[in-house]
């Protein structure tokens, strides 16, 4: 191989390439090489050497990049040949400055240089004989450039927020993490003060010790609220970096959030669950364990009011009015320190839900829970709870199978924070516990109510039968007493002494006789005349009656509705229910005011009725007298339809008005109860809407038959007295009988064509059949009646399918009715 200083001798000749050239070449800092045409190189310097970290053998004549080693560009790409600086030189003819490249050797390093190119024109006229290179390391440097494109790149792509404030805490660098953390953009927080991003009085003390480290030039760590631009909060951990210059003196501080909010939000979630759980498992327990409802209630919200970090807790029961109406009436209360209790607001007793919350009874009837802040709630109901001061308000409707009971509610009165999903969620659960409890206690006052009515009716009915025996006993008596006071007035003659004795006996036996009335009513043994009537018509006729009953200083108002419906009663019961209840009224009253009989269509539906209320749904009529007294307490409320119990002075009550008024009501299918208002008290009645289309007189054209032959058979002598004058005086020849043997006596005696056979109360079930049985034989189209208990209707109906049953007491227009409905069933056919 020929030497390389003798081939660019030839090549290139003494005159560019002198030793001294070659010796100051040797002395630069620089590497310096020259390349030829073909690539290979003819001289370096001891500086290019050293970069390259090869001997002279290893490069002079061989390529500029042994096997292994190859260029890169700025980027880091693998150089082509044809754009090395020296090809571009020869090819552009041009010198070539700062070009940037590397050089890669594999396994090894990057050798990053900056090298300038210049042509040497070569001899024999060629244009470029070679290129002289100056090559400078800056591997240094462009480490330190890729180091910093690099931060730069972590600065914009990191999920972190990085903040860089100056030494007055304005911002001067802002990554696009902070961006997405807070939600503003570099151009509206370049040059702002950091703490746009906090809310002091959240941070408290941790302004102070933050300030404690950066005073020492120490690095902190730790959590503190962020307030994003759209106010939203949330939690992050922050690391404050103070960076200082040669003097020690703070000049900047860097800054790295690191979003934490969803994970402290899981972590308190799942603690609220668990304090949420344990609450619910409390409150079911003291629930269970307390008998009494309200101390149970009270118990519940302590317990929700607190697990659910409320300021006031609270439990409403619903109510229904007559007419399927919802009212609402808060019963218990837990208060947060400080939070003004509500629990005896009077705005807050029989709260109607319309208006005031009639978007409660939306979402209650889908059992759903209300939530919201109270600035977005409608104008009627953002009244109310801003009186309250509250900001946010939850209530979950108290549900049983039936109906909805009430709700609970949870106020939040310090901020506008609502209930997250899985906390509405638990506290759903915790209402929908409260409703099962609801149902049990509802079961308990129902079998209470029930086995309370069962006593009364025993007692009632024992009562009644006793009344019943003793007003016919002593009806005898006041027959001889006014009997032999009469014979006595004849007797006496002008004895003004003994006439004013026998006036006084008179008098008295004639009160006697009007309680006897009374005591029949009650046993439900008076004969009564039901019809379809009018009850607005009866409170307008008999106002002038009570009027003077109750004097001038007492005034009676009416309030009638309009069209309303008619019921079946006996007009002379109503005109008693409406005396007796009047006169009670007035008793209670001081010498002035106003009694009020209220009439009203009443519509009962499952939804609107007490669960334990004796009637079924369906159509009523309701007539109510009210007046202005002082009430009556619980205990008097609850006994005060029993026979002979009275408050008023000895002398001046028998006790029984009112349980004649209970008996007549109760005979007539309706029902009766007392309630205090907020001044006096009202006595309120449902009686059954008249729903017969049926008249027994001359409104319908239609009468009874003129003839007829009639057979009453039945032990009791004022039942076939009863039962036969009302046939006799529609011109039915009538007979009677009071037992089997002499029901089928008659049978035969007046020739065997009964064209009606009554069979009463006291035959047995085997007499029936064998009386009915004679008639049949006798006159196969005979009409039957069979009277008797109402507990044997059903077996009598299915033993006897052509007879018309009806049930004791016997109403004379119901016994009328059906004689009208057998006599055309037998016309017709």
């Amino acid at each position: 191989m020929q030497h390389p200083q003798e081939k660019v001798t030839s090549t290139a000749g003494p005159d560019w390439y002198a030793p001294e050239m070659k010796r100051a070449f040797d002395r630069m800092i620089d590497g310096v090489a020259i390349v030829t045409r073909d690539q290979s190189i003819m001289y370096c310097n001891q500086s290019c050497r050293v970069m390259l970290g090869m001997t002279t053998e290893q490069i002079l004549g061989n390529e500029p990049l042994e096997p292994g080693t190859h260029a890169i560009d700025y980027n880091g790409q693998r150089l082509e040949h044809q754009y090395l600086p020296s090809q571009i030189v020869f090819r552009n003819g041009e010198p070539l400055f700062s070009f940037i490249m590397g050089i890669r050797r594999e396994g090894d390093w990057d050798l990053w240089v900056d090298v300038n190119a210049i042509p040497i024109a070569g001899p024999g006229g060629e244009p470029i004989g070679g290129c002289l290179m100056t090559v400078r390391e800056n591997t240094g440097q462009r480490l330190a450039e890729q180091q910093l494109r690099r931060h730069a790149e972590i600065f914009r792509r990191t999920s972190d927020g990085i903040v860089i404030i100056d030494r007055e805490a304005r911002i001067s660098e802002w990554s696009d993490g902070a961006e997405r953390l807070f939600g503003y953009s570099s151009e509206e927080v370049i040059g702002c003060y950091a703490w746009m991003l906090h809310d002091e009085n959240e941070l408290g003390e941790r302004i102070a010790e933050m300030r404690k480290y950066l005073r020492r030039r120490e690095d902190w760590k730790g959590e503190i609220p962020f307030r994003s631009k759209d106010g939203a909060f949330g939690v992050a951990e922050v690391e404050l970096f103070p960076v200082t210059g040669p003097d020690r003196k703070l000049q900047e501080i860097q800054i790295i959030y690191h979003n934490v909010t969803a994970q402290r939000e899981a972590t308190e979630e799942a603690r609220l669950r668990a304090r949420y759980l344990e609450a619910l498992a409390d409150m079911s327990t003291s629930l269970l364990q307390t008998e009494e409802h309200l101390p149970a209630l009270n118990s519940a919200v302590t317990i929700l009011g607190r697990a659910a970090g409320a300021s006031r807790c609270y439990v409403f029961e619903n109510s229904y009015g007559p007419k399927g109406e919802w009212f609402a009436t808060q019963v218990a209360e837990w208060c947060a320190q400080g939070v003004t209790p509500q629990i005896d607001n009077d705005d807050l007793q029989e709260l109607p839900y319309d208006p005031h919350l009639l978007i409660l009874k939306r979402d209650f009837e889908r059992n759903e829970p209300h939530s919201a802040l109270v600035r977005n709630e409608p104008e009627e109901f953002r009244g109310l709870l801003e009186d309250q001061d509250i900001k946010a308000i939850l209530l979950i409707p108290i549900t049983t199978h039936s109906r909805v009971m009430g709700f609970i509610g949870f106020d939040n009165c310090q901020n506008e924070r609502l209930w997250s999903r899985e906390q509405v969620t638990l506290l759903h659960a915790a209402a929908s516990t409260l409703g099962q409890i609801y149902e049990r206690w509802t079961t308990e006052e129902d079998r209470e109510q029930l086995e309370e009515q069962l006593r009364q009716s025993y007692k009632m009915e024992a009562l009644g039968r006793m009344s019943g025996g003793i007003a016919h006993d002593f009806n005898n008596i006041l027959a001889a007493i006014l009997g032999y006071t009469q014979d006595l007035s004849e007797v006496g003659g002008s004895n003004d002494d003994l006439q004013t004795g026998l006036s006084e006996i008179r008098k008295a036996a004639q009160r006697g006789a009007r309680l006897i009335e009374q005591l029949l009513t009650f046993a439900r043994r008076q004969v009564v005349e039901p019809r379809p009537l009018q009850l607005n018509e009866v409170v307008r006729d008999l106002q002038p009656m009570l009027k003077r009953l109750t004097g001038s200083e007492i005034e009676i108002a009416n309030s009638l509705e309009e069209d309303l419906w008619e019921v079946l009663a006996d007009p002379g019961q109503i005109e008693q229910i409406l005396t007796n209840l009047t006169l009670n009224s007035r008793d209670a009253m001081s010498d002035s005011g106003t009694i009020t009989i209220v009439t009203e269509n009443v519509l009962l539906t499952p939804e609107n009725m007490p669960s334990e209320f004796p009637l079924k749904p369906g159509e009523y009529v309701s007539i109510a007298v009210e007046d202005e007294g002082p009430g009556m307490p619980q205990d008097v409320l609850a006994k005060v339809f029993e026979p002979f119990f009275t408050t008023k002075e000895t002398g001046k009550g028998t006790g029984i008005g009112l349980a004649v008024v209970y008996g007549i009501v109760q005979g007539n299918g309706g029902h009766i109860w007392p309630s205090n208002l907020e001044k006096g008290c009202r006595f309120t009645i449902l009686l059954p809407r008249d729903g017969t289309n049926e008249r027994i007189s001359s409104d319908d054209g239609t009468e009874l038959p003129a003839s007829g032959v009639s057979l009453i058979i039945d032990p009791d002598s004022e039942t076939r007295q009863i039962i036969g004058n009302l046939l006799h005086t529609r011109s039915y020849t009538v007979f009677l009988g009071a037992n089997q043997d002499e029901g089928c006596g008659l049978m035969e005696d007046i020739g065997g064509r009964p064209d009606l056979l009554v069979v009463g109360t006291c035959c047995s079930t085997n007499c029936h059949s064998k009386v009915i049985e004679h008639a049949k034989e006798l006159h196969s189209e005979v009409s039957i009646i069979i009277v008797d208990h109402h507990d044997k209707r059903d077996s009598l109906i299915a033993e006897f399918p052509d007879a018309v049953i009806l049930s004791t007491p016997l109403r004379s227009a119901e016994f009328l009715r059906a004689v009208l409905r057998l006599s055309r069933t037998h016309n017709k056919e």
